[in-house]
This record gives structure tokens, C-alpha cells and sequence, in this order.
């Protein structure tokens, strides 16, 4: 497992360690910002420092949720932070979710296994 306490400015890393990471994040915050409706749940899978969600512009009664299995020390606010497996996490919210992206799986090229439904 990667050790993430050797990084100092996680979020530096990542913008530098994944091709085109800048114009990802700018297409999917403007693909959440679009689609998060009142009462629904924008989850960040692997959410790390919780940059992403931290970044979005907030829509009244949506709820924002982060799951990973790292707390980082220096995690953004503005979102709940779920540690743990995020099937465990993803089967306790009782609304829709529109949207479900991991960068680690798609970098990976592998799936996540949803309780039989593989995305």
C-alpha cells in the first residue's frame, strides 16, 4: 500500500502525477455542480484530502460526502468524511447518486466492485 504520510503536499502530487489531472477535475466539478439536485448525494470515491468536494460550489439541502480508507491530517472541509470501504458507506445513503467516479480504478484500468454492479 502507498504510504501517504511521505507526501507532504498531496494534492501538488496528484496534480502532478496524473496526465491531464487540472482539465478532469474541471470537466467532473462542472458535471457535479450540474447535476447535484437538493436531497441527492455527491460522493467523491477515494477522496484523499477532499480538494474536489472542498472546491465545488455548494448547492442548499445537497449533501457532500468523501469515503476513503486514509484520513489525511490535513483534509479540506465543507463535506462528511466517511473512513472505510466505500461499499459500506455507498449502502448506507438512502438517496440517488448521479454520478460515481474513482480516478484509481480508471488509472488502473479496473472496476469497482458496487455489490455485483461493477462500474
Amino acid at each position: 500500500m502507498f504510504d501517504f504520510s511521505k507526501i507532504e503536499d498531496f494534492d501538488s502530487h496528484i496534480n502532478q502525477s496524473i496526465p491531464n489531472y487540472s482539465s478532469l477535475f474541471a470537466i467532473f466539478k462542472s458535471i457535479a455542480e450540474h447535476y447535484a439536485q437538493p436531497y441527492s448525494h455527491v460522493v467523491d470515491l477515494g477522496c484523499s484530502t477532499g480538494s474536489f468536494l472542498h472546491q465545488l460550489n455548494k448547492n442548499k439541502d445537497t449533501h457532500y460526502h468523501g469515503i476513503d480508507v486514509v484520513d489525511f491530517k490535513n483534509r479540506k472541509k465543507g463535506f462528511q468524511f466517511h473512513k472505510g470501504d466505500v461499499y459500506d458507506h455507498l449502502m448506507s445513503i438512502s438517496s440517488k447518486i448521479c454520478l460515481l467516479y474513482t480516478s484509481d480504478a480508471a488509472d488502473d484500468m479496473q472496476c469497482v466492485d458496487l455489490g455485483g454492479r461493477r462500474i
